[in-house]
């Protein structure tokens, strides 16, 4: 449903100026293929269209603004909430820096699919030498845009404290200090929520992930966002006998329905809020990473909390080279040459003979 929002154009309206937070899949999708299932051919057939869409956002934003950062926005953060009515200010903001950072990120997969381009473009070596060079400008355009000394992060008040600055980390900006401030304000606001979301779609692709690369009390923080049973979160829709995922966090019997404080989708069968959760279970709890494209080469690095979550996970993961498989167990112990506790992670790691 979404094609004519990607490529060429939504009922009448240029795709260019449309929600990059939605156009960047067109690239994003592209480079997942690749990624995850090491699909050489969606990347040639389509690179001429991924660049001319690429530098067609570039060549726009540079008329529209004048550090040249690409941030067309239409939906923003889709069936997030809170920022509606009054806050419509904020959610333009929102909107903007949510577009910007995933245009940024589809600008890196530009530049990482650009190998695989030269079996139908022979200039995507140089193309991806520049992309490059425009990528480093871009992150600073977006520091010197977003970074707020006051939050210490890179969005300026609560509202979007968590999908503005999960994107901005994902996407590579900042320097090391702004970054490690940015992620101290990022697990604060969800733990000041009481660990209570306040991303929509946008958002919750991410969210997760960045909590868990924040260290030990980040992935904490990112067990409790899961594991919580009260309204807003995954739990709530589980709580609500949900077997598909929502469009949105708010249902017609969740405290939203009567006031509308959030964009109010009906659908209860509808993917992309459960993007996030489902790659966060192998990804970061089971552990399981591709380093190289097609899981040539692979990371096993699981996130274990001291005393979260569950005891033990084992993790089974389909891929173009076979199963792979990742089953760690918890323990505390109390040895005698220390008075504290120590975790005690065991694991069990079965790879495919090719990767």
């Amino acid at each position: 449903g979404f094609v004519p929002v990607v490529v060429p154009c939504h009922q009448g309206v240029d795709a260019a100026s449309n929600d990059l937070s939605w156009t960047s899949g067109f690239v994003m999708i592209a480079r997942w293929l690749r990624l995850y299932y090491g699909d050489e051919d969606t990347v040639a057939k389509h690179w001429t269209q991924l660049k001319r869409w690429t530098d067609g956002q570039l060549r726009n934003a540079s008329r529209e603004s004048s550090d040249g950062l690409p941030d067309f926005n239409t939906y923003g953060d889709l069936a997030g909430f809170g920022i509606g009515g009054a806050r419509a200010g904020q959610a333009k903001y929102v909107a903007s820096a949510a577009a910007a950072a995933n245009f940024i990120t589809a600008l890196q997969a530009m530049v990482e699919m650009a190998p695989v381009a030269t079996v139908v473009s022979p200039d995507a070596a140089d193309d991806a030498e520049r992309w490059n060079a425009t990528l480093a400008a871009l992150r600073e355009a977006f520091a010197r845009r977003y970074w707020d000394s006051t939050t210490g992060s890179f969005c300026n008040d609560t509202t979007g404290m968590q999908t503005i600055n999960s994107l901005a980390l994902s996407a590579g900006v900042g320097t090391p200090v702004q970054r490690a401030s940015a992620g101290k304000a990022v697990i604060a606001d969800v733990v000041g929520r009481g660990y209570a979301l306040s991303v929509g779609a946008v958002g919750a692709r991410v969210l997760l992930d960045t909590l868990s690369d924040l260290g030990a009390e980040g992935h904490d923080a990112a067990l409790r966002v899961v594991l919580r049973p009260e309204f807003p979160g995954w739990g709530y829709m589980v709580a609500s006998n949900a077997s598909t995922c929502w469009e949105g966090w708010d249902n017609e019997t969740s405290p939203l329905y009567e006031t509308r404080g959030s964009h109010y989708h009906g659908s209860h069968n509808h993917a992309w809020l459960c993007g996030g959760v489902g790659a966060w279970v192998y990804s970061r709890l089971g552990g399981i990473r591709p380093t190289g494209d097609g899981y040539e080469t692979v990371a096993i690095a699981p996130k274990v909390s001291k005393t979260l979550g569950p005891g033990a996970v084992s993790t089974r993961l389909a891929t173009p080279r076979g199963l792979i498989w990742s089953n760690w167990t918890r323990a505390l112990t109390h040895p005698a040459h220390t008075k504290q506790p120590t975790l005690v992670v065991t694991m069990r790691i079965a790879l495919p003979a090719s990767t």
